[in-house]
């Protein structure tokens, strides 16, 4: 009873403020907030709710009842929007309120709200509604009410609208969804309703990184407006002002897990990257849902209820999709909306969620930046780059098999970095042995596909193997022959091969994806265009284009259409390596407003004049595809477009002409309209792709056989005039270092009569130097030191060292070094800048430069030569003696530094007993008869250091 009396007595205070709320003609004044614009948000592209945030007047303004409005704080500058909404776009109005009286009205009972405007000073809004009806409150509930007093003020009122209120939404329910929200379905309350919603902008708010772990960092504060509209556009759209279901109910906002409510929230958290080179735009957002469904309800039942797998039809699609893409060799491009969620939800899952969100908060770091460039910007490269930096795979593979292009260096980083490359299991495991897959893989992973994106250690277990013909598409093989074709699943190398001809077959390898590496001093000079080969079935065939540089790519230029709203519709790009023109035209309605008339076009002819290709592209109705033609030096190119300022080319052109000309250079295009000098804009290329090379970290140190930028950079060097040569190899040159590449390289040490006195075989692969020294006197010229071999660790530590005197006669012997990544080796020899030091790359019988002093490092793959400055100073060997120091000995042994100048003291004697330690550091001195008691100590001068020994004494015979 007093529970009911409670109720009752609530109800009729909502009741009395709600008449004396809304008077009419009379002034009301009302204090509205301001919020801080969240602009580190927007500039990234992502909504979120950008202007949804509003506050309601409390009130339902009846039809065809004006509301007259003026904004009153001197203080406040900035606009002020209020609307009249309801669950009909087309009957709702919205009106700029001044500090002038404005009048709103509409021809059905609506709500007046006003939108929350950006700022530190809040507006003030007077507003008087004319006539003498009286207007029915609101009924507002928020978080913790009282819901039968919120039911209670609605029933007796009859009002047309109800609100709900949170922190991260407002939700305008019409009169017909009354009874719908007062019986929630999924929901015992409408707080249990609201604790939903709040989730649900959790985990998107986790997902996107809004942690307040920087400015850029932090969620803002506006709101989410969820309503009805009779006439919206498809089931549900999102919008700048809100977000609707798209019929006079609100019942989507109203059910747990609607697939339609997380679908539309979730395009509020879609950034400008979307669509970028590959389409997202009603696919990317719905990551969110699937994040909302895996993790809520559990993989089993989320492939049961879930929108991924078509609601109960998980079977069926992936049949379709196995059909499509491996039966028909299918891309991303030829997936449905479904199916691309299916492989960006993959992604997503091998890389992790964290890598998802890295990517969301270092996207909009970078977009708050001063200079930011969104041309510089694709969806891929970025998935590729972030995917790949925090998982520690390489997903380069997975791009390019579904057709999608990688434009950056991400690619040769993550093989540089040895990042373990992964695949879908329906591209390297048969169709027949799919089952056994999943029976290992499903259970480690959340959403269970055939693809799944696997390592090949994953699958290794169904011990599959197959062989792997690779056939190379090349010009030249003659000149790749002796170059070496390794097999890389990450840091392992599984297989390699010298290459002999066009066919290089690798045998008996497991199941998976590999990297390819073209490893020789040749390579600098080719462009290797595919660097994953797949080995599925019991015989794999990869073909492979080797391609040798004739041009280099500095001299490409491109140039896009943009149409109406500024969106791309057409893309020109040059390719002088095979000599050609590329039109790729993506929209078939570049502009809708110029119908069939001419809206671009591009035009091209050769040398005498012949037209060799033309397209004419209207306003609508265009033909989609890539074109590409003939387009060599000396060739014309004419494009015409009616909005020369929608032209974007990457070089500057005459935007007051709707045609502009170029001619071809061996430079680059050459425009007729502005003059340019092509030569010059070539360097200015030059310089551009230096600096970002030597200032790029990720890339800078990358070998230059493995990375196509610094190939194409230093091809562009070598076109120029001798005088632009020199300087440009100087000035860049610290990015073309390459070590000898080869598993091999042998050493010959001649010397009189060039008789071989030793060899060395340094073997970069198994990391061991093998020292054959000869019985034989090296030159008995040379009574001094004739030849050094020296072994120091990154650290500068001795690992081996070698004398050969002159004339010393030297005994046959073998000396084997254990080495490692790093260490350096040291080949002094007194005649080998002539003909006696001959250093050879055992596979491709390269001879490498010889000098008196030559110096190299153990690098991957080879022997870097390296300067003076670069090895580490030897750390001596400190003197000592090895000898028994007794009373009445005349012999003092010890070793020092090979070479070292030793000086030995014996008591007070001076002076002190000078001699060399031999090629082994071993020395000897004879002294007066020693006495007991007596000290002795050793000094040694190597190179300028000089170390001392500690003091021995001499004991009793």
């Amino acid at each position: 009873m007093r529970k009911l009396l409670l109720v009752f007595f609530i109800t009729c205070v909502f009741l009395i403020l709600g008449n004396i709320r809304a008077e009419a003609d009379e002034i009301h004044r009302k204090e509205m907030f301001s919020i801080e614009e969240p602009t580190w948000i927007f500039k990234s592209g992502m909504g979120r709710g950008s202007y949804h945030d509003r506050q309601d007047l409390g009130f339902i303004l009846k039809e065809n009842t004006k509301l007259k409005m003026r904004q009153v704080n001197t203080d406040f500058n900035g606009s002020l929007t209020v609307r009249l909404l309801g669950d009909d776009s087309k009957e709702e109005k919205s009106v700029a309120v001044t500090s002038n009286w404005t009048t709103i009205e509409a021809g059905k009972a609506l709500v007046p709200f006003v939108d929350t405007p950006y700022g530190e000073i809040g507006p003030t809004l007077e507003y008087e509604i004319e006539g003498d009806n009286e207007q029915k409150p609101l009924p507002i509930y928020e978080y913790g009410d009282n819901q039968a007093a919120f039911f209670g003020t609605w029933d007796n009122n009859d009002g047309e609208y109800g609100l709900i209120i949170n922190k991260d939404f407002q939700l305008l329910i019409p009169k017909k969804d009354k009874n719908l929200a007062r019986n929630l379905k999924d929901f015992p309350s409408l707080d249990a309703l609201i604790e939903y919603f709040n989730g649900v902008f959790k985990l998107n708010n986790d997902m996107a990184g809004f942690d307040n772990s920087s400015p850029t960092n932090q969620v803002g504060n506006n709101r989410y407006f969820l309503k009805a509209d009779a006439n919206g556009a498809g089931g549900a759209y999102y919008g700048s002002h809100w977000t609707a279901q798209s019929s006079n109910t609100v019942g989507m906002w109203l059910s747990k897990g609607s697939w339609g409510s997380l679908h539309e929230i979730a395009h509020g958290y879609q950034t400008s990257l979307d669509n970028r080179d590959i389409y997202t735009g009603e696919v990317s957002n719905n990551l969110f849902g699937v994040q909302y469904e895996y993790s809520t309800y559990g993989k089993d039942e989320a492939d049961r209820i879930g929108w991924l797998f078509g609601i109960g039809y998980k079977a069926q699609v992936e049949n379709v999709l196995y059909t499509k893409m491996v039966g028909n060799f299918g891309t991303y491009d030829s997936a449905d909306h479904r199916e691309k969620l299916i492989f960006l939800a993959l992604l997503k899952q091998k890389a992790g969620n964290e890598a998802f969100t890295k990517l969301y908060q270092g996207y909009r770091a970078d977009a708050n930046k001063t200079g930011f460039d969104i041309n510089q910007y694709t969806l891929p490269n970025l998935l590729n780059h972030y995917y790949s930096e925090h998982s520690g795979f390489d997903f380069t593979a997975v791009f390019e098999r579904w057709g999608i292009k990688l434009t950056n260096s991400q690619p040769a980083i993550n093989r540089d970095r040895e990042y373990t490359p992964v695949a879908s299991l329906a591209d390297i495991v048969p169709e027949n042995k799919l089952p056994s897959a999943r029976l290992l893989v499903d259970p480690n992973v959340m959403i269970r596909s055939n693809f799944t994106m696997v390592t090949n250690a994953e699958i290794a277990a169904l011990n599959l193997t197959g062989n792997l013909n690779i056939e190379l598409d090349t010009e030249n093989i003659q000149d790749l022959k002796g170059t070496k074709i390794q097999i890389k699943n990450g840091k392992q190398v599984v297989q390699e091969q010298f290459i002999q001809d066009k066919q290089v077959q690798f045998k008996n390898l497991s199941n998976g994806i590999y990297t390819v590496n073209f490893i020789g001093d040749i390579m600098k000079n080719y462009l290797v265009k595919q660097h994953y080969v797949y080995v599925k079935e019991a015989q794999n065939q990869a073909n492979i284009s080797v391609e040798n540089i004739k041009k280099s790519d500095l001299t490409n230029q491109k140039i896009r259409f943009l149409g109406l709203g500024n969106d791309q519709f057409a893309e020109f790009n040059t390719d002088l390596q095979k000599e050609q023109g590329i039109l790729s035209v993506s929209a078939t309605n570049p502009h809708v407003y110029f119908g069939q008339n001419l809206y671009a076009s591009v035009e091209v002819k050769d040398v005498q004049g012949n037209l060799v290709y033309q397209n004419k592209m209207a306003g609508t109705g265009v033909a989609i595809g890539t074109f590409k033609f003939p387009l060599k030096e000396g060739y014309e190119l004419q494009i015409e477009h009616v909005e020369p300022s929608r032209l974007a080319p990457d070089e500057p052109i005459s935007v007051q002409n709707r045609i502009n000309t170029w001619t071809m250079t061996e430079w680059g295009l050459a425009n007729h309209q502005l003059q340019n000098d092509a030569e010059q804009d070539f360097i200015k290329k030059i310089n551009k792709s230096g600096e970002t090379l030597i200032q790029d970290e990720n890339v800078k140190d990358i070998p230059l056989i493995y990375l196509s930028e610094k190939k194409n950079l230093l091809f562009a060097i070598n076109h120029l005039n001798e005088k632009n040569k020199e300087e440009y190899l100087a000035k860049y040159g610290e990015l073309f270092h390459t070590p000898n590449y080869g598993d091999n390289f042998t050493f010959t040490l001649k010397g009189l009569g060039n008789a071989t006195f030793a060899t060395m075989d340094f073997s970069t692969k198994e990391r061991l130097l093998t020292v054959n020294t000869n019985r034989t006197m090296p030159h008995w010229y040379f009574p001094e030191r004739y030849a050094t071999i020296l072994v120091q660790g990154v650290d500068g530590t001795k690992k081996y060292l070698k004398n050969y005197w002159g004339r010393k006669i030297y005994a046959a012997s073998i000396d084997k070094v254990n080495l490692s990544l790093g260490d350096y080796l040291t080949v002094i020899h007194e005649e080998g800048a002539g003909h006696r030091l001959r250093i050879q790359n055992t596979a491709s019988q390269k001879l490498l430069a010889n000098h008196k002093i030559v110096r190299y490092q153990l690098v991957h793959d080879g022997l870097k030569v390296v300067a003076e400055s670069d090895v580490p100073k030897l750390v001596q060997d400190p003197p000592k003696i090895t000898s028994c120091l007794r009373a009445g000995n005349t012999l003092i042994l010890g070793k020092a530094t090979p070479g070292a100048i030793v000086e030995v003291l014996v008591g007070n004697s001076t002076p002190a007993k000078t001699v060399k330690a031999d090629d082994l550091g071993k020395w000897k001195v004879t002294v007066s008869a020693l006495v007991r008691g007596e000290t002795v100590s050793v000094k040694s001068t190597s190179e300028g250091v000089q170390l001392v020994s500690p003091e021995y004494k001499v004991i009793a015979r």
